[in-house]
């Protein structure tokens, strides 16, 4: 099973074929899944905040909508190591800001991860290529009203509820970095006995429900509790607290000047220096509107395949 076919651009390819993660995952389906079936699969990961905003039925139904049948369902669980592997492709477009912001937010509660199989006809891409023009863009300008994110109420560039495997190389890559190989052992059992139990997929959901209160998704809402918060910090702690408080309003302060430009690390640091148990649910949502995002001038180390540039090699290879 070469990268190659796996994916619409050559120099991915060439990447993905001294990848860990990509030939771990190959390691654990290629003895069980033909190229062609792979091309049926697809993941998509409904993120912490999807968990805690109560949205997850919504987006099994909308999968499901699109001629996708679930046939494995984990709970997944994020940190340093797996997020910046994750995305380490696309990692040097990113500001540190927005990279530790990225890395806050994913891992503050569980997600859910979905394996699916497209039973659609005819399949003109890769099921992945697929649901990801299905998701939408991260770019918010960009995404329409029938697309998943909008629907979900996405907001900004990083408040997406969502997250797919790109291409078909892109599957293997995540479930060989997200799972240990006995548990892709466990998905391949899944994969081949067809499509998911209902109540079983019904009975995660409300288990992650019952384990992440639900939440407001509102940035703005989010300020004003964490603000709060700072301010009281400020004026009845300790000495120490206190000075942090303060630091961190100053910070806030800054930023309703030049939005766009949050130090977010810097400002992360003071509030837990003022507030060691403080939950970070609320400076995350008022920080994904605020940091900024890309350096200048920089591009992605790796370009991702989409639907049309699948078409486009069909095109090329048809006689």
């Amino acid at each position: 099973m070469r990268a190659i076919d796996l994916t619409a651009v050559t120099e991915k390819a060439a990447a993905y074929e001294v990848d860990r993660w990509y030939r771990e995952g190959r390691e654990s389906f290629a003895a069980h899944l033909r190229p062609a079936e792979l091309l049926q699969l697809a993941t998509i990961t409904l993120k912490a905040e999807a968990v805690s905003s109560r949205q997850l039925e919504i987006a099994v139904h909308f999968v499901q909508s699109h001629g996708f049948e679930v046939v494995a369902a984990r709970p997944v669980r994020f940190d340093a190591s797996n997020v910046h592997q994750l995305w380490m492709y696309h990692w040097n477009v990113a500001t540190p800001d927005r990279r530790a912001l990225a890395q806050d937010l994913l891992s503050i509660g569980a997600a859910l991860l979905l394996v699916v199989v497209d039973r659609s006809h005819p399949q003109l891409v890769p099921a992945s290529a697929k649901l990801s023009a299905l998701k939408g863009p991260a770019y918010p300008d960009r995404r329409q009203p029938n697309h998943l994110r909008s629907l979900l109420g996405a907001r900004g560039r990083m408040l997406t509820f969502v997250h797919t495997a790109d291409e078909p190389a892109d599957v293997l890559r995540e479930l060989g970095l997200l799972f240990s190989a006995s548990h892709r052992d466990d998905l391949v059992r899944d994969i081949a006995q067809g499509p998911s139990d209902p109540d079983l997929v019904a009975q995660l959901i409300a288990s992650l429900y019952d384990r992440y209160p639900e939440r407001s998704m509102d940035p703005n809402r989010g300020y004003a509790a964490f603000r709060r918060s700072l301010e009281l910090t400020a004026e009845r702690a300790n000495h120490s607290e206190s000075h942090a408080a303060r630091a961190a309003l100053e910070v806030l302060d800054v930023d309703r000047q030049l939005p766009g430009q949050l130090p977010w690390r810097q400002l992360r640091n003071h509030s837990l220096a003022a507030l060691p148990e403080m939950d970070l649910w609320d400076p995350i949502l008022y920080a994904t509107e605020r940091v900024l995002h890309d350096q200048p001038g920089s591009e992605p180390e790796l370009r991702d395949g989409t639907g049309e540039d699948w078409e486009a090699l069909a095109r090329s290879e048809t006689p």
